[in-house]
């Protein structure tokens, strides 16, 4: 049996269209896993109507608790033999997703079988990748790709996103593992790189099943402070497993890792730059906790600095990392002049 868990949150107007395409697949052996995560709209009760049209779904509701806390809730009740997760708002174009994937992790006993997928652009343009390819691989190079550091560019462009979405695991991968539930930003990497660690039996096929949306209002584009701290300490953990890398992945990895940190001080210095042109009034303690966010990443970074894999950033990139470190405010001027010459482009 096949286990597929959704974390469902203020997605009424496309959950049905979720659940069908799941419930639609050949492969008819299969747990669908609804976890309400507190949401505000219809959700709740569309979660338990469609309960009652097919047996195979299981409903579970639960106070927000955020993405990664949903889908443990989902990992602790799945029974199947293998698992695999769907977002609410998404959608599986192939029907015959679940019974290849599965055939396929069979025949080359993989323990993680992954596939490519359909991604709509904020444009409305779909692009996706299909050549029916099929790629073993072991766990450090798996690893080594979901970081992006690998030098085999027909690896790398294939095999770098780090969702679960596109991924089938065995259950007892995943037995020990969990989401970290202070990851909500990018929370897919970590699970991902703990899974890689634990078998060198993954098998990439290069065929689209999945449909991804890229839906502004998801919470994987938020960017409170909360998100910023969560992507920062996913951020650190690339780093962690980056440095346990062999040498000929370990540069472009930590790079990175401290890329991942990069960005959302970038998002925190912005924020930061918004807050203080308002007039002072409740906006004060939104300033002081992206000002405390800021400095939280300051502080990772320089412990960073600190480790003699420091030794593998390009020199551009050290600079950069000098400045979030030891000069705050001049980084977000040149950030700033940055983007006004990027928006006059």
């Amino acid at each position: 049996m096949i286990s597929i868990i959704i974390p469902v949150y203020n997605a009424e107007a496309y959950l049905r269209e979720c659940v069908s395409s799941i419930l639609g697949q050949t492969y008819r052996d299969i747990e669908v896993i609804l976890v309400d995560d507190g949401s505000l709209d219809g959700s709740p009760a569309l979660c338990d109507a469609l309960a009652k049209e097919d047996k195979r779904i299981v409903v579970i509701h639960k106070e927000n608790g955020g993405v990664s806390s949903a889908r443990n809730a989902g990992l602790d009740m799945a029974k199947g033999d293998y698992i695999t997760f769907a977002d609410c708002d998404d959608f599986i174009k192939d029907s015959s997703m679940y019974e290849e994937l599965l055939a396929l992790a069979k025949d080359r006993s993989s323990d993680i079988t992954i596939s490519t997928f359909f991604e709509e652009l904020p444009d409305g343009n779909v692009r996706y990748s299909d050549s029916g390819e099929i790629l073993c691989l072991t766990g450090e190079e798996a690893t080594a790709a979901l970081l992006g550091n690998t030098k085999d560019k027909t690896i790398y462009g294939k095999f770098v996103w780090f969702f679960v979405w596109n991924k089938l695991y065995r259950a007892e991968i995943l037995k020990d593992i969990r989401f970290d539930t202070l990851t909500n930003s990018a929370e897919d990497v970590p699970i991902n790189l703990a899974a890689f660690a634990k078998t060198d039996n993954i098998v990439y096929i290069e065929k689209p099943y999945y449909f991804w949306r890229h839906r502004n209002e998801s919470q994987s584009r938020d960017r409170s402070v909360s998100e910023i701290r969560s992507g920062a300490l996913t951020g650190k953990i690339m780093y962690d497993y980056a440095i346990r890398l062999p040498s000929k992945y370990k540069s472009a990895a930590v790079q990175t890792a401290y890329r991942n940190i990069y960005w959302y001080y970038s998002f925190c210095t912005s924020e930061i730059r918004r807050l203080r042109r308002l007039p002072i009034g409740n906006k004060t303690k939104d300033l002081a906790e992206f000002i405390a966010a800021r400095d939280e990443m300051r502080s990772q970074m320089k412990d960073m600095k600190k480790q003699a894999d420091y030794k593998y950033l390009s020199s551009s990139f050290k600079l950069a990392v000098i400045l979030m470190t030891d000069f705050p405010e001049i980084f977000a001027f040149i950030w700033a002049i940055y983007h006004k010459i990027k928006g006059k482009n």
